[in-house]
């Protein structure tokens, strides 16, 4: 560490100087002191220097110690002061006290002691910067770690494994805005069958992610992040009617992306819901959602209650299994069946 720097104040110079020839500074990991004759010159010169250790001697014309230590720490709440006095009087030393002085000294001063105090000042300065580093350290890391802890709380959101009572305790931990009053989830599902030539299926998933972050509106202050293999949006709504404007702002970006970037990306819009707790449900109904592309088609947005009754928002195991059944009869291509898996499929919707 670099040394430290040091001021002596006292209107007698001549003591000053004798500590200054008797006290091996660079020893001790300090600069060799500046020296002010009064309170009003150290002020001064304290701009100029910006010392870390002042000694002070109390009595002194213009300004005595006690009131320029007091103007230094409010200058300088860092600044660590030693204050000197050729009285042994409790008013002094009380005031020293109440002013976090790191030493009360009476003169005549013995050098190796004086020695031993900048030492251990100076010790206790390499320690407090050494702390200070490493808590910049942890703040610089907590803060490059900050995304990777949002997409994971949002994994878990959406798992619904997150206690309703921790909600709050995350959010302001890991920096997440998410005023409200209403919430949505969407899943932005990017086809594995219409990759281009040439490109890898990842290169082409995280294109569509940074296309999305840098495409789509802010307004609904968008919390981005991957889970079990699709880009999926958490947001923020003022009221549940933006849904509908969400919904046509997804449905232009998948005909972008599809221009863009030739990805064929269908994107799922769950329910409206009015707590964070909700968001595993708008989740599920956001999956849902986006099954409901081999009915509809891909390269568009589709809202999950646009296309299923509020009152069937729930989906049951029956009717996933039935929609399977239904893809299935499509692939096969046997209209007799594919009927059948049809009605099927929405009478247990329905």
């Amino acid at each position: 560490m670099s040394k430290y720097k040091v001021m002596l104040v006292d209107d007698e110079k001549d003591v000053m100087d004798m500590i200054c020839a008797r006290i091996d500074w660079n020893a001790c990991g300090l600069d060799t002191p500046v020296y002010a004759a009064n309170g009003l010159e150290a002020l001064e010169l304290a701009e100029q220097v910006h010392p870390d250790i002042v000694m002070t001697d109390i009595k002194m014309p213009y300004m005595d110690g006690l009131e320029l230590s007091r103007q230094l720490k409010q200058l300088y709440p860092n600044i660590r002061i030693i204050i000197l006095s050729g009285f042994d009087e409790f008013e002094y030393a009380k005031e020293a006290v109440s002013l976090n002085a790191e030493e009360y000294l009476l003169k005549p001063i013995d050098a190796i002691q004086l020695q031993q105090v900048f030492t251990r000042i100076k010790n206790a300065l390499d320690k407090e910067i050494s702390e200070r580093q490493n808590q910049q350290m942890l703040e610089n890391y907590y803060r490059q770690s900050l995304p990777v802890l949002q997409e994971n709380f949002f994994a878990s959101l959406v798992q619904g494994s997150i206690p309703p009572e921790e909600y709050e305790k995350y959010l302001h931990d890991y920096q997440i805005s998410m005023p409200g009053p209403f919430y949505a989830c969407a899943v932005l599902y990017t086809s594995t069958n219409h990759v281009p030539k040439g490109m890898d299926y990842m290169l082409l998933f995280m294109s569509i992610r940074k296309l999305a972050e840098e495409k789509n509106s802010s307004k609904w202050k968008p919390y981005y992040f991957n889970y079990l293999s699709h880009l999926c949006m958490v947001i923020s709504l003022q009221k549940k009617e933006d849904i509908t404007e969400f919904t046509d702002e997804l449905d232009r970006f998948c005909r972008l992306a599809h221009s863009m970037v030739n990805a064929v990306v269908t994107a799922g819009i769950g329910q409206v819901c009015a707590s964070p707790a909700e968001i595993s449900a708008s989740y599920a109904g956001a999956r849902q959602a986006v099954s409901y592309r081999v009915i509809y088609g891909s390269c568009q947005a589709i809202n999950i209650t646009e296309i299923a009754p509020s009152e069937k928002e729930e989906a049951t195991d029956v009717s996933d299994a039935d929609l399977r059944e239904l893809i299935k009869q499509i692939s096969l291509e046997d209209p007799s069946r594919l009927k059948t898996a049809i009605d099927k499929y929405f009478s247990a919707c329905y």
